[in-house]
């Protein structure tokens, strides 16, 4: 039994730090057949040996140990019972052993159906029962309890790197086993050859006893057990090692006995008559003789130790029958259209699934003062979808592992090999073949962004004189190579963030279509190759979140195959906002990754347990991993105070820049917010109109910077921020703020149509809808109003029409119309120059609407599939 206690509290966290695929929302076992994937699937593809990597540090496991004392008693407490032997104890099942006949699969005591002696003629004797031929025993222990006193250093776990062993010492003051009504009985059985009669003979004893307890006292001594992997069967482990079980010299037992029942011994049975020949000893004499017993048992406490020390093998022979394995391989199908399709992102419902092999591999053990685990990992689309090219398989092996040093309690790793490997049958999942259009746009900014030709007008000026400014666009992302992935540093340097994750696509092809007449009709279609940082920033819930670098977007080597009606400037201009568009899609869940173990393991151990992200970085040799690590502590964490933001657009916002002449946006705003919290500086992440979360940034006197590509679009933008204290992710802000601006410096755009009777003024702006545009006409030095937007020439005394059309955010345009010429001959804007209308209220501060549900860590190290360990019998 303590063997068993040993083994569970020593492996608990390796148990809960794997098993997350259970808590995390994903069924492994039944996620296949569940979610509509193939439950016969069986991977085909090309396997990595040793892709990810996980880590027990002995800090790690010295916190367990520790913690073992409040562990039990909350556990117990649960069930209302405690460990003191001054109560009841803890109740144990029933405990039915025995190697002999059984009845219901239940072994049965002897008697005289089972175990006795018969004969037929010539005066053949032989055994009753279905074992005639053995000799067998049968022990039933009923109303049993356990109970003890445990100390804080009753455990220890120890790793041992010399033999790849760990070292279970235990040192339990005491400990008591106890039983109400114990039965035990023997059939022995015998041979013989005499001159009246021979054959076999047998004969059983019982005996039933009342209140037996066995007390033992410093109880010491331990177990050393090797850490196992199977790759061909998936199974990982412990088994006991060779003269594993040690005893202490100072450890004693006794044995205490209330009571014995009666006593009863079957011989033989009598031939002819029938009848049973059996001795029965009553309660008294068979009270007596166990006492005598139990003393000559107690009396020997002086060679106690060297009756233990000589069980010390024949305990370990017999925990070679046990073992400590669990099936760790996980072969899976994950229909990602089923479970991804309701992030309304359009085409992820068309995705094929994505189909993933984890075993163990051959590297398990003690390293470096921790246990390392090993895992083969890999990944594959079949059926692939059609709607990108067939690329072969990556070639890439993960390099030499990495140490995973420092102060930490538990970490994982994952190789840029595994990643790159994943992406590619991403890839052929066809996840990434998206369809923008511009109500999905609306639909994902909450209404609040509209998509249209207009909103793109400083970018390509030629546009809206093809298509009106409402007219509608679609953006076609067609992916003709398999992203790869690199790892960076996750700082900045020289103010440019190195990102944790490196996306990079190759040949990323990019349709761009409007509306035109009553159809979808393409602009142009180019390929680029594109490179995005993201990195990965717990949040206090221990989410491993998704964020932008937006500062990392590069696009390189555009090639324009077709181009209509727009020339290669304003395609240029239009690539990096239309990129940003189409990766603020895949962000605008706010992907994330749960790995907090913080409630697992409270529930599991029955205490308090936090469990702190120590950070994610770069990692290996060849810089070619990424590790995670997390250390662990007593009860909750003290919480800093969380910023509140308020934040205004700044009164120069630098939304627009002059290039020769030009007005052009800058893709960027900035934003009044505050720089420093009760003396701490403060760091701020933000998205723009919907999208992922950007990653830190400061606000040196209290400046925050905003860079956006969607800012290049006019129109209403909502900046959506939140602040921590810097280098602090506990601290971040619960609710985010928002600020609502109009980016609107171009003025309207106006046509003159003129009859014999009058000319009619027709005009559109990017932003303001038409029904909000005021039309003014000059007359006798003043401005006159337009309701019904025509002048009539037989009031018009001069042959020149000023017009001017004011847009709602004031942008202005003012026309010289020459009535004899019938053309415009001039035209004017005045626009508000910075191009920004915030609501009122200076400062602004908004609720968000929610939080979206996190990925689990499933997802994130591929581990969400490694089940429990379980104990098994052999």
């Amino acid at each position: 039994m303590m063997r068993r206690a040993n083994l569970r509290f020593g492996l608990l966290f390796l148990m809960v730090f794997f098993a997350s695929c259970s808590s995390s929302g994903l069924n492994c076992s039944g996620c296949a057949s569940s979610c509509g994937g193939n439950p016969n699937y069986q991977f085909k593809g090309k396997l990595l040996n040793n892709g990810v990597k996980a880590r027990i540090t002995q800090p790690g496991f010295d916190f367990i140990t520790k913690n073992l004392k409040p562990i039990i008693e909350a556990s117990l407490a649960k069930s209302g019972q405690k460990l003191a032997c001054s109560g009841a104890g803890v109740s144990i099942a029933d405990i039915i052993q025995g190697n002999g006949p059984q009845s219901g699969g239940n072994y049965v005591k002897p008697n005289a159906s089972n175990c006795n002696t018969r004969f037929k003629l010539p005066l053949n004797a032989y055994c009753s029962g279905s074992t005639p031929n053995s000799t067998w025993f049968y022990a039933g222990l009923k109303g049993n309890n356990v109970c003890g006193t445990i100390q804080q250093n009753s455990l220890q776990i120890k790793l041992d790197e010399t033999d790849n062993s760990v070292n279970v010492e235990f040192n339990i003051p005491e400990i008591q086993v106890r039983s109400k009504n114990p039965d035990i009985g023997v059939c022995v059985k015998q041979n013989f050859n005499a001159t009246i009669a021979k054959g076999t003979a047998c004969g059983g004893a019982t005996m039933s006893l009342q209140d037996v307890r066995l007390r033992l006292t410093n109880l010491a001594g331990k177990n050393k057990l090797n850490f196992v992997s199977d790759p061909n069967t998936g199974k990982i482990g412990l088994k006991v090692a060779p003269n594993g079980v040690t005893f202490g010299t100072n450890t004693r037992f006794e044995m205490l006995v209330n009571k014995c029942n009666a006593v009863e011994i079957h011989i033989m049975r009598v031939p002819v008559v029938n009848y049973d020949v059996k001795v029965k000893l009553g309660s008294s004499f068979c009270t007596g003789i166990v006492k005598t017993i139990t003393g000559l048992v107690n009396a020997t406490k002086a060679i106690q130790p060297l009756i233990f020390r000589a069980l010390g093998g024949v305990i370990t022979d017999q925990l070679k029958n046990y073992d400590l394995l669990g099936v760790a391989k996980v072969q899976m199908e994950l229909p990602l259209a089923p479970i991804l399709g309701g992030f309304g992102l359009p085409g992820l419902d068309k995705a094929k699934p994505l189909g993933m092999l984890m075993q163990p591999s051959n590297k398990i053990g003690v390293v470096r003062g921790g246990l390392n685990l090993g895992m083969d990992a890999g990944f594959e689309s079949n059926p692939a979808s059609r709607c990108v090219p067939a690329r072969p398989v990556p070639n890439e092996q993960p390099g030499p592992e990495p140490s995973l040093t420092g102060s930490f309690h538990l970490g994982a790793s994952l190789s840029r090999a595994a990643s790159n490997q994943a992406m590619w049958a991403v890839y052929h999942t066809g996840l990434l073949c998206i369809g923008l259009k511009s109500s999905d746009v609306n639909s994902m900014s909450g209404g609040g962004f509209k998509l249209n030709a207009g909103v793109l007008a400083l970018l390509a000026p030629k546009l809206t004189q093809l298509v009106p400014e409402e007219a509608a666009v679609m953006l076609q992302m067609q992916p003709t190579q398999a992203p790869r992935i690199e790892f960076g540093t996750g700082k900045v340097v020289n103010g440019k963030t190195d990102s944790t994750i490196q996306l990079q696509l190759t040949d990323f092809g990019l349709s761009f279509y409007v509306m035109m007449h009553d159809r979808f009709v393409r602009i142009f279609k180019l390929l680029v190759d594109l490179r995005l940082g993201m990195t990965l920033a717990p949040t206090p819930g221990n989410k491993l979140e998704v964020v932008i670098d937006t500062d990392t977007l590069v696009l390189r080597n555009a090639r324009i195959e077709q181009a209509n009606l727009v020339n290669t400037t304003d395609v240029n201009q239009l690539l990096p906002t239309l990129v940003s568009l189409l990766t603020s899609t895949l962000g605008n869940k706010k992907i994330s990754f749960d790995v907090d173990l913080s409630d697992q393991l409270t529930k599991a151990l029955g205490v308090p347990i936090t469990v702190r992200i120590n950070g994610i970085e770069r990692d290996g040799v060849a810089r070619d991993w990424l590790s995670l690590k997390m250390t662990m502590s007593n009860g909750s964490q003290p919480q800093l105070p969380r910023p509140m933001t308020v934040a205004r657009v700044a009164q120069n916002p630098g939304l627009v820049k002059q290039v020769k002449g030009k007005m052009l946006p800058t893709g960027e705003v900035f934003l009044d917010v505050p720089e420093m919290l009760a003396g701490q500086k403060l760091e701020y992440q933000y998205y723009v109109d919907f999208g992922a979360w950007s990653n830190y940034h400061t606000a040196p006197n209290g400046r925050l910077r905003v860079r956006d590509p969607k800012l290049n679009m006019l129109g209403q933008h909502t900046v959506w921020l939140r602040a921590r204290i810097k280098g602090d992710y506990t601290t971040l802000e619960e609710v985010p703020a928002s600020v609502t601006f109009t980016f609107d410096p171009v003025a309207p755009t106006v046509r003159i149509a003129q009859n014999k009777h009058a000319i009619r003024i027709d005009a559109a702006d990017a932003v303001s809808v038409k029904e909000k545009l005021t039309y003014e006409v000059y007359s006798k030095g003043q401005w006159r109003a337009l309701n019904d937007r025509y002048v009539m020439l037989d009031k018009q005394k001069s042959d020149t029409v000023r017009i001017r059309v004011t847009d709602e955010n004031g942008n202005k345009r003012f026309v010289d119309y020459s009535v004899g010429q019938k053309k415009v001959i001039s035209t004017t804007e005045d626009s508000i120059g910075t191009g920004t209308i915030p609501p009122r209220g200076g400062w602004l501060c908004s609720m968000s609407d929610g939080e979206d549900q996190p990925l689990p860590f499933a997802f994130f190290f591929i581990l969400v599939a490694l089940p429990l360990f379980w104990r098994r019998l052999r």
